[in-house]
């Protein structure tokens, strides 16, 4: 027997993700397949959870119900190795991103084992940890308490799901006719003519707003299509109105199934103490309300009555499907209706607790001031109210088109005098035990911090209102406590009841970063939830991808503060130049003035040596280290800094940082001297092979290890255990003073981390090519005297092709482009002229040039160690960026003054012996 699981992933993440789900397979395309009934723990988990399921699992009596719930089960099963809540949707290789389609195939052998096989496969598309479409349906499930039971809440036609998957597809990706209609033949199990019919269908009834835009490299433009966003679903309005008109005057129990249609009203918008009034009305008419039944029906009236009706979104709040704003729809189960009225009172308040009753705020005028500054209003402002075991947690909430967690609208000022008109009248409640905030006095590149250290007291929250009692105007995060519930963000006081709302956040807060609120919110549910978010790692993760310094105290003497007060503190905020003898630092700092304190923001831990040894002129200054012992810290002679390493989350979506980090023992050690070429020349060669001498001594006989040389600038760096890095150190030390080096050349050690975002799953390949190349070059490092090595560069450029396998062809378009880029880049000058003629004239009575070239032209074989890799994002240009890059690192190993301007010379004088070549092989 097997239970196959099989799952699309982009990129990186391909190869992690599903690793606790058993024995993982990677396929093509970013597929990922487990068989999961080899895994022990999944099938302990279902004989516990569900012994009835794993019964007939075991016998091969599984009918159509149950086997949707055994695909539900180990759906969930291998979500446990998620790090997101929200997944993407259906995958076309060439225009969609890949990642959330999944098959799962069960086979079961007839007979006694005997025989064929009997295989039944079930094709989801996974809208959430708790909804999947099976079979043209779209299922909420939820666990019962005892949990051996599965419910459906919910299950709505083909022809909905269809509307609904469209409408999210071409919101989140502008996709081909073609695209379209091989979805829907595939969702909805129909002819491709029929599917033509249907997409044809939707932009007939003007759902669909066809692009006109040209793809490189075809003659034709393709028709793309999104969908319009300000249309709602025609045929499921329509569909619901006549089934709610059937059942027009029925009572509410007796609704076979019920339907609570909840539309935004055409009519003129209240003002906002109108809006505030519908949010206590409803909160009071539904929790007065002794009998949960009658409580549901309450709901049900009071939000179709009146000029303005809310939205009522039927999800858990861990789902987050993004539905559209002006539909939702409440299904309540036939057997509910049947039961005793004790057990529909039970079982609709838990499904009261369950459901999420959310207060929608449209404000036209708001919502286009923030798209005219450039930000994003979809989904409007929502004020979120849920009933959750009897407590009351509010919370400020916006839905994106794609369901992930977005809090605060951006790009509004304290001058929006309608949004604060809003915030006053939402803020002047009477209840004692909430409390409106809004975060401020944070600074984009230290959010971080916030999610890490929720404990980071220079970070405060103002409280607004009437309620927090004349002492207390501030809060610090030390003072919160973050939970999540249900899939909602919750912040406590600690040691009390009482919670604290972000209302609007610093949106309203005049010279703060607007996003940095959103940032603070996403990243306290992702923390404890989701994993971490794409854009959040791309915006923190150092384009050198050296750890981000997240803190470090500076306590400074009652003398050097008074210098510092006055040299870097204006009107409350802390700033230092931009620049400090030559060198950039960060943007942001912080200070407490009672302690002398200062709190540095830094993405470099040489950015704060700068900062140290510039007040260090000035008298005595000393560094308190962290307290906090994190294994991912990093001691220097200045105090102890917290580092993330976010470079491997580039490839991979979601996950947390330390499942990127190298096992066992070693590490990389990384020195970069800065000095005039000749003292590299003289030192660097030297320190550099007495490392080596060191490193093998100890009897490591090949270490992993490579040089990059760009004239005034030598960087080494060595992957060894972390016993031998002191020894490594003194010997490159040792060697630079033996040589009188130390008075040329500036030494300094930094942290190195791979470059995962620019090689992916390769990576290990690319060190091992740098370590062979470096030695290739290190010979040439020696050489005394300083000479134009542009030959040398021709002959590294060439090296490469032939190691990597490369073929004419690939070789010559590579080439091509490679020209197109220098000269679009440098352009091409009188003195560049100049200079490629010697190139080539130096290349002519090149004979190991010419042969290498010859080889290439007749090589037959075009493949490359990276087609052999499956999980690059884009493999079609895989190939091209890992030659260029694999090139440029090869050409940087040698000495000169332009590296650039070498590579651009070696490509075209490659280039023009390819063509000679190649004419006169056919010329005879």
């Amino acid at each position: 027997m097997s239970l196959i699981f099989q799952r699309r992933w982009s990129g990186y993440a391909a190869s992690r993700i599903l690793s606790d789900a058993g024995g993982s397979i990677p396929l093509h395309d970013g597929l990922v397949e487990s068989d999961l009934w080899d895994h022990q723990d999944f099938r302990a988990s279902l004989s516990l959870a569900n012994p009835s399921l794993h019964g007939r699992l075991l016998s091969g009596d599984l009918d159509r119900r149950s086997l949707a719930s055994l695909v539900k089960y180990a759906s969930r099963f291998a979500f446990r190795a998620t790090p997101t809540g929200m997944l993407g949707w259906f995958d076309h290789a060439s225009s969609v991103h890949a990642e959330g389609y999944v098959e799962v195939h069960h086979s079961s052998s007839v007979a006694g084992g005997q025989g064929a096989l009997n295989t039944d496969v079930k094709r989801m598309l996974i809208l959430s940890p708790t909804a999947y479409v099976v079979d043209g349906e779209v299922r909420y499930y939820c666990r019962e308490k005892d949990g051996a039971r599965t419910e459906v809440l919910e299950c709505i036609s083909r022809t909905e799901v269809l509307d609904l998957i469209l409408k999210h597809l071409s919101d989140s990706h502008k996709v081909t006719f073609d695209d379209m209609r091989t979805f829907v033949s595939e969702l909805a199990d129909c002819s491709i003519e029929d599917a033509s019919k249907y997409v044809c269908s939707l932009e007939k009834r003007g759902l669909l707003v066809e692009l006109k835009a040209k793809k490189p490299g075809l003659g034709k433009p393709l028709r793309l299509f999104t969908i319009d966003s300000g249309q709602a679903f025609p045929s499921v309005v329509s569909l619901l109105d006549q089934e709610e008109t059937a059942s027009g005057g029925q009572d509410f129990s007796s609704k076979r199934p019920l339907h609570v249609i909840s539309r935004l009203s055409s009519a003129a918008e209240p003002p906002p103490s109108h809006i505030a009034e519908e949010v206590r009305q409803a909160t009071a008419a539904i929790h007065s309300c002794s009998d949960p039944l009658a409580r549901f029906k309450a709901d049900f009236e009071h939000r179709h009555g009146g000029a303005w009706v809310p939205l009522l979104m039927v999800l858990d709040a861990e789902v987050g499907l993004p539905f559209s704003p002006k539909l939702a729809k409440v299904y309540t189960r036939s057997s509910d209706l049947s039961a005793s009225a004790s057990e529909v009172a039970s079982r609709v308040r838990s499904r009261l607790d369950r459901l999420t009753n959310e207060f929608e705020i449209r404000i036209d005028d708001i919502i286009k001031d923030v798209m005219r500054r450039g930000g994003s209003a979809t989904g409007g402002i929502s004020l979120l109210e849920k009933n959750s075991g009897g407590r009351e947690v509010y919370t400020l909430r916006r839905w994106s088109s794609a369901g992930i967690f977005r809090p605060v609208m951006r790009g509004l000022s304290e001058d929006d005098s309608r949004l604060l008109e809003i915030r006053r009248a939402i803020a002047s409640h009477e209840r004692s035990d909430l409390v409106f905030a809004e975060v401020v006095d944070i600074a984009p590149d230290s959010v971080a911090d916030i999610a890490r250290y929720p404990n980071f007291t220079s970070h405060v929250i103002d409280i607004s209102g009437t309620n927090s009692g004349p002492s207390q105007s501030r809060i610090s995060l030390g003072q919160l406590e973050v939970s999540v519930c249900s899939g909602h963000v919750v912040l406590r006081l600690a040691g009390t009841s009482t919670q604290v709302v972000p209302l609007l956040g610093n949106a309203l807060t005049p010279g703060l970063d607007g996003g940095a609120v959103s940032s603070f919110l996403n990243l306290i549910e992702i923390q404890e939830a989701r994993g971490f978010s794409d854009d959040w790692i791309r915006s923190v993760s150092s384009a050198e991808y050296h750890p981000s310094i997240l803190f470090g105290s500076i306590q400074l003497s009652p003398e050097q503060w008074k210098v510092a007060a006055s040299d870097f503190i204006r009107d409350g905020r802390m700033e230092v130049p931009n620049v400090l003898h030559g060198r950039a630092l960060p943007r942001f700092l912080r200070y407490g003035g009672g302690d002398r304190v200062l709190t540095l923001d830094r993405k470099s831990h040489h950015s704060i040596s700068v900062f140290h040894e510039e007040l260090e002129r000035k008298g005595e200054l000393w560094i308190e280290k962290s307290p906090n012992q994190n294994p991912y810290s990093v001691s220097s002679d200045h105090g102890e800094y917290v580092v993330c390493d976010f470079a491997g989350m580039i490839k991979g979506r979601g996950g947390r940082f330390d499942q990127f980090q190298r096992s066992g023992d070693e590490d990389w050690l990384f020195f970069e001297m800065k000095g005039t070429n000749a003292g590299l020349r003289a030192c660097g060669a030297r320190a550099i092979s007495e490392a080596l001498a060191t490193v093998r001594d100890s009897g490591v006989t090949r270490p992993k290890w490579h040089y990059l040389f760009y004239g005034v600038t030598l960087r080494f760096r060595i992957h060894i255990s972390r016993c031998l890095h002191q020894r490594v150190r003194e010997a490159v030390l040792r060697s630079c003073i033996g040589a009188g080096g130390l008075s040329m050349l500036d030494v300094s050690e930094r942290r190195y981390l791979p470059e995962f975002s620019r090689y992916g799953s390769l990576i290990d390949e690319v060190e091992e090519y740098w370590t062979f190349d470096s030695e290739r070059r290190l010979a040439g490092l020696r050489a005394d005297v300083a000479k134009d090595h542009s030959l040398s560069a021709v002959r590294a450029v060439l090296q490469v092709a032939q190691d990597l396998r490369c073929g004419r062809a690939k070789l010559v378009d590579r080439l091509l482009r490679a020209r197109r880029y220098f000269q679009q880049e440098f352009g091409l000058s009188e003195e560049d002229r100049a200079y490629l003629r010697e190139v080539r004239n130096s290349t002519r009575g090149s004979a190991d040039v010419l042969d290498l070239v010859g080889r290439l032209c007749g090589a037959e074989s075009d493949r490359s160690i990276v087609e052999d890799d499956e999980h690059l994002e884009s493999r079609a240009n895989a190939i091209e960026v890992f030659f260029h890059e694999i090139a440029h690192i090869s050409v940087a190993r040698l000495s000169g003054a332009n590296p650039r301007r070498r590579e651009w010379a070696a490509y075209e004088t490659i280039h023009s012996l390819v063509q000679q070549i190649s004419g006169a092989t056919r010329a005879s």
